[in-house]
């Protein structure tokens, strides 16, 4: 557990002491404490508060970043082992209020075949900054001995970067789960009628552009405008052309110009990888939300539900090896097939209609 912190959020048994250092523009502090009830593992004596810091926020000096990290000591172990597999998510629905999000790592333990949520960080920003020190702490965590093969993320861009600088040699997999999620934020954004985006979201159409070959991206995405618009006369719904037009102005400026495509398209992955670098993001977050009846819960909540959940892992790691549970099976997960793209498809959204302009999601 890191030293350099400052008083637990919430809770009344801290008393901030001294300032630890002279360096003022690091902004940490010594903590003095007991060790309230919501450091500890459930019903353990093991610390379950892994850091917790403040530091300087370059993006509001008057503003700082505070960062705790939370993790069961048994869980933070399966992060050592060289050549994992690990997942990063960035959720907000669980944050309790002052925060801006929590970000989740999960690690695929090879040996039992499970999926662990090791770490829960919580931070008042969400700068590349905080991203990198979130990263910092935890690889600290397991004495720099994370190492993993592959990182499964959001597509945050300041997340991507502080993965990259900490894992230069990691394959980053960007989660489908989180594209179809802001493909159809994007669509609503656009104010696109439910019926045409429940085409487009439809298996075999949007989705496609994550299966054909990266060389095909532009020729896919003619084929998918054709095809939404052919589904729709058949289905006899309405086809908004203009609201289309700037969804894939959208596309094109975030998913092709800001990205790169090799981070959300799986072409040539096989169908075992795939899954197990995207199914379990998707079950952990509905998980995750279960647990909570209402957004924005209290600090003691929070903990306390990420305390229980990191007992009920812990416990699941020890009864496989000891015949109590079974290893789950192998993931599969369901694609769309490749089509063929003939090589005359015509974009019949390319005329001098205007597109339309994006609405406040807020």
């Amino acid at each position: 557990m890191s030293t350099s912190c400052v008083g637990y959020p919430s809770s009344k048994s801290f008393d901030v002491r001294t300032k630890q250092g002279t360096d003022t523009s690091a902004g940490k502090y010594m903590v003095h404490s007991k060790s309230p009830p919501l450091y500890t593992a459930l019903n353990e004596s093991v610390s379950f508060v892994q850091f917790h810091h403040v530091t300087a926020n370059r993006e509001n000096l008057n503003r700082p970043t505070r960062l705790i990290g939370w993790a069961h000591p048994s869980l933070v172990n399966l992060l050592r082992y060289h050549g994992t597999t690990i997942f990063i998510d960035g959720t907000f629905r669980c944050v309790p209020r002052s925060y801006k999000q929590c970000v989740i790592i999960m690690v695929h333990d090879r040996a039992s075949g499970l999926y662990e949520p090791v770490y829960y960080a919580l931070s008042t920003s969400r700068s590349g900054d905080s991203f990198w020190d979130i990263m910092h702490f935890i690889v600290q965590g397991t004495d720099q001995q994370l190492e993993p093969a592959e990182v499964v993320c959001d597509f945050e861009s300041a997340l991507i970067q502080a993965v990259q600088t900490q894992f230069p040699n990691a394959i980053i997999i960007g989660c489908l789960f989180h594209l179809k999620q802001a493909l159809r934020r994007a669509m609503k954004r656009f104010a696109i009628p439910v019926e045409e985006c429940a085409i487009a979201m439809s298996r075999g159409v949007v989705d496609m552009l994550t299966v054909v070959s990266p060389s095909l991206i532009e020729r896919c995405i003619k084929w998918v405008k054709h095809e939404i618009r052919q589904r729709c006369t058949e289905s006899g719904t309405s086809y908004s052309k203009v609201k289309w037009r700037g969804f894939w102005v959208y596309f094109q400026r975030t998913w092709l110009d800001h990205y790169d495509v090799s981070v959300w398209n799986v072409a040539g992955l096989n169908n075992e990888l795939v899954a197990r670098t995207n199914n379990p993001l998707e079950r952990f977050n509905r998980e995750l939300n279960n647990r909570f009846p209402k957004p924005r819960p209290s600090m003691a909540t929070f903990v306390g539900v990420i305390k229980s959940l990191s007992a009920e892992y812990v416990q699941r790691l020890a009864d496989i090896p000891r015949g109590r549970a079974h290893r789950p099976p192998r993931e599969l997960i369901q694609l769309p097939v490749p089509v063929e793209l003939p090589e005359d498809i015509s974009d019949e959204s390319e005329d001098e209609e205007p597109a339309a302009e994006e609405q406040s999601s807020g």
